[in-house]
């Protein structure tokens, strides 16, 4: 059985300061995003997500920080059923460069055939007349996440052998008349 899951968006992720002065200054940053989703003990489905901007001149000001959460979990949302696997593309990766001093959003994909659907990013930020420090964050929209489930009982209690007599498939319509 197929079942969608919808994860909340990850908002405002702040990675924390790792490497230099703190300010971007105008150069860049680069960043980069990577997002997995695992299967754990057969009934947690969970997000993992990586991510970090970094100056694109010296002083190499980084920012950087990861994370997790539960997404779903058959005990509470699915009893008696198992997470077999993950149907929807279970990684997502991405990379580019801030350019400006502005929110900027990338739409990456509407559909099935991405985990993420859409990133704002807000990397360089100019701090003003007084040049505030930076303090990057990230926002991500998700697909909707496609898992398959299992019954174990009815793995465990189901024939290992057909009648051949009693085994009538079911026809298609046009067959049937």
């Amino acid at each position: 059985m197929e079942i969608l899951v919808m994860p909340q968006p990850l908002i405002s992720i702040r990675p924390q300061h790792a490497a230099g002065d703190r300010e971007f200054d105008g150069n860049g940053p680069d960043f980069r995003l990577y997002i997995a989703l695992e299967i754990s003990n057969d009934n947690l489905l969970y997000l993992f997500w990586y991510m970090k901007f970094i100056e694109t001149k010296p002083d190499s000001t980084t920012f950087e920080g990861n994370g997790s959460m539960p997404l779903f979990n058959t005990e509470r949302d699915s009893p008696g059923f198992k997470i077999k696997r993950i149907v929807t593309p279970s990684t997502f990766e991405y990379a580019s460069t801030d350019r400006d001093h502005a929110v900027n959003k990338y739409l990456i994909g509407v559909g099935s055939h991405s985990l993420v659907r859409e990133i704002e990013v807000m990397g360089d930020s100019d701090g003003g007349i007084f040049g505030d420090d930076d303090s990057p964050w990230m926002s991500v929209y998700f697909n909707p996440i496609r898992i398959e489930l299992f019954e174990p009982s009815s793995i465990k209690n189901a024939p290992t052998w057909v009648n051949p007599k009693s085994f009538r498939p079911k026809m298609p319509l046009f067959f049937q008349q």
